[in-house]
Formats: C-alpha cells, structure tokens, sequence
C-alpha cells in the first residue's frame, strides 16, 4: 500500500507548527496527536501498519 501524499488527505489542516510544537520531532514532542495539523496527521497516517495477525493496526512496529 502506498503511503498517503499531503493531496491525499480530504480535510483541511492547518500546516503551521503551533506553538511548542517541533514538526521534526512529532513522535518524541507531542504526548497526543491533535487532529487539525495535517504534518501530525500524514506522519500518523505513514507509521500505521497491520498487527502480526492481520486484525488490528498498530503505530511504527506494524506489517505494512
């Protein structure tokens, strides 16, 4: 499966960093993921992949 492109989305998110924030560190700066900012969502989105047995997903360590 490819991974999705930011024209992929269908929302619209707001691709600014807000305040405290650090788009290159998303995983390691933020403890939760806020669903309005689009390089937070596409990064999520890219890390998913399918549980060993094919019934969950799981984020990073998963079967793509």
């Amino acid at each position: 499966m490819a991974k999705p492109l930011k024209g992929d989305l269908r929302y619209e998110y707001s691709w600014k960093a807000t305040e405290g924030d650090n788009p290159h560190l998303i995983h390691d700066d933020a403890k939760h993921l806020s669903r309005k900012e689009g390089y937070e969502i596409l990064s999520y989105l890219n890390n998913l992949g399918l549980s060993s047995d094919k019934k969950g997903l799981h984020m990073g360590k998963g079967r793509t």
